[in-house]
């Protein structure tokens, strides 16, 4: 029942926070400016023509650059959205459209720290991105710092051309910027909602929605003290019956409860001898292997395989693979020689048989290549 209450009260406001997060950065540049043709909130750069179209990936609105080299090199768009304090890697991604593009196109992405200096930057611009393509998804990725003051996320047109950017995303390790709950109601003047007015209709939808709520709230709270209640004195009877009508049980039923981890193939024994095959870096031997680590703990590969799919929600595989990817990225961090390492080298050194598989693995991992990360981290290093 209290369960079931949590779930409810949940469910419950999920709405109305579902409808602000939408709300919260206008990335999908739905909402138009007042003053022109740009959306809301966003900053041009150069002298290109830009504007909202109607050719969109999703939703009402893309934005449009055209290039013209009589009015300059390059034409891009800003958004500046306030950092945060966690985080170790950053990644946008954005959908574009290209036109006819003689030099390239990008998404633009740049941390800023104290005064604005510059911590990390990229526009794409080695991709060479060019000619004439359909929608199709971008992303770059660039390692976050506890430095950075603000995030500027955009688009970028070098040379002749057009390109329509649509449907831009923000992601610290993995989690949706606009997951973190520090951001809702964050005063900016990127806020979208500080733009919106409530109306006396929304105002009166609101009251009707919070009476409805108290209500279901209240007989909710009823039905729990009456189950409490009436519960109560039930398993008291059936405590009191079990008490005068059975006899003592067998020493198998003392131990049940202790066993039924056991029985449904967890075993905490195991846990702690993964723990100690971690501390000695055994996952880096390239035999790592679940039939390999069975024998070595003295069990068979059931019980193993799911006591790891249960105590740490992975299989075994991805298991062995985050072992390894945190040692790689641990040594990318702290040594500098380990960084000059050839990525065959890597993967051989954390018990990868193949470049190509540690490669996959690791961009699977970070959406970068071992050698772009390692540029990547240098650059932010020098800065």
């Amino acid at each position: 029942m209290k369960t079931f209450l949590r779930c409810f009260l949940t469910l419950l406001f999920i709405p109305a926070a579902h409808a602000q997060e939408n709300t919260l950065y206008n990335l999908d540049f739905e909402q138009r400016s007042n003053n022109g043709p740009m959306p809301m909130a966003w900053i041009r750069w150069g002298d290109y023509n830009m504007f909202l179209d109607s050719d969109s990936y999703s939703g009402r609105n893309s934005l449009k650059v055209i290039g013209d080299t009589n009015k300059g090199a390059y034409g891009g768009i800003g958004y500046w959205i306030p950092a945060i304090s966690v985080g170790r890697m950053i990644r946008l991604e954005g959908f574009m459209k290209l036109k006819n593009v003689e030099s390239y196109a990008g998404l633009m992405l740049r941390l800023d720290g104290k005064d604005r200096h510059p911590l990390a930057f990229s526009n794409m611009s080695q991709d060479q991105i060019s000619g004439t393509r359909d929608w199709f998804k971008y992303s770059i990725v660039l390692p976050y710092s506890k430095e950075t003051r603000n995030i500027v996320v955009g688009g970028i047109l070098h040379g002749q051309g057009e390109v329509w950017f649509d449907n831009f995303s923000v992601y610290i390790d993995n989690v949706n910027i606009l997951d973190y709950e520090k951001l809702k109601g964050e005063k900016s003047g990127l806020l979208i909602n500080n733009s919106r007015k409530v109306n006396g209709l929304d105002f009166r939808n609101s009251l009707i929605y919070i009476w409805v709520a108290v209500i279901l709230i209240l007989l909710v709270v009823i039905a729990l003290l009456v189950y409490g209640f009436f519960g109560k004195s039930i398993r008291k009877e059936k405590t009191l019956y079990s008490n005068v009508n059975q006899p003592m049980k067998s020493d198998k039923a003392s131990h049940g409860e202790e066993s039924v981890l056991e029985s449904r193939g967890y075993r905490p024994d195991l846990i702690e001898a993964l723990k100690r095959l971690e501390d000695e870096e055994e996952f880096l031997n390239i035999d790592f292997s679940l039939s390999w680590v069975a024998k070595k703990i003295d069990t068979n590969t059931t019980y193993l395989s799911k006591t790891v799919n249960q105590h740490y929600k992975k299989s075994f595989r991805d298991y062995t693979q985050d072992l390894r990817m945190s040692y790689v990225i641990r040594n990318i961090k702290d040594n500098k020689r380990f960084r000059k390492y050839s990525t065959k080298a890597m993967g051989e050194s954390v018990g990868y048989k193949k470049p190509v598989s540690f490669s996959r693995a690791f961009k699977t991992k970070f959406g970068m290549t071992p050698s772009q990360y390692v540029k990547n981290l240098e650059l932010v290093s020098n800065n």
